[in-house]
């Protein structure tokens, strides 16, 4: 699954030192663009700067594969009472595509459910801060989706598998009995052949 790429959330202030962190991120030269958010955060005291700083921060080693530092960054700004609605509401849809990214590298089935239960919720999170997010809305129906196609799932591979051989010796034992697998029946097919394959 492929969701929205990370935002890059523009600060209130125009500075040179903001201006440069922001074009290495648009530019893709992430680790330069981490160096000089995370000098700029020292300088910015108030909000909505502040938060708006922690948030490009986190976008940038979100980009970087740094999930759980982006993670940390996300959930400061989330739990600041002086973040700004606006700015709260990217954290949380940011958060949401580190749990989805998250749910696609998770060793288990039950991993990945979880982790994808909490990107939905993040997702609903930040529709709730901006209701008129239509990406958002998509995101969500993303999730909904994924997670219903995980429930829809009858059984587990060794399952699915044993499933599956019971068929075949079930198929092989009622052809040998049958009166068409002598070969009598213009219906009938060659031993070990089959005329449609279900996809697991």
């Amino acid at each position: 699954m492929r969701l929205l790429p990370a935002i890059l959330l523009p600060l209130f202030l125009a500075s040179s030192p903001l201006q440069q962190a922001n074009t290495l991120y648009r530019e893709g030269r992430f680790a330069e663009a981490l160096e000089r958010y995370r000098r700029l955060e020292a300088t910015y005291t108030t909000e909505p700067e502040k938060s708006a700083c922690k948030v490009n921060l986190a976008n940038t080693l979100f980009m970087l594969g740094s999930y759980k530092q982006a993670s940390d960054y996300y959930l400061s700004v989330i739990v600041n009472p002086a973040t700004p609605d606006s700015i709260r509401g990217t954290a949380h849809y940011q958060l949401a595509h580190i749990y989805a990214a998250s749910a696609d590298l998770a060793s288990s089935a039950k991993q990945r459910s979880s982790m994808e239960k909490q990107a939905l919720e993040e997702f609903r999170n930040a529709l709730r801060l901006d209701p008129e997010d239509r990406q958002t809305r998509e995101n969500i129906e993303i999730m909904e989706r994924r997670l219903k196609r995980e429930t829809d799932v009858p059984a587990a591979p060794a399952e699915r598998q044993q499933a599956i051989t019971t068929k075949r010796a079930a198929a092989a034992t009622l052809q040998q009995l049958s009166p068409t697998a002598t070969g009598n029946s213009p219906t009938s097919t060659p031993a070990g052949t089959k005329k449609s394959q279900k996809a697991w």
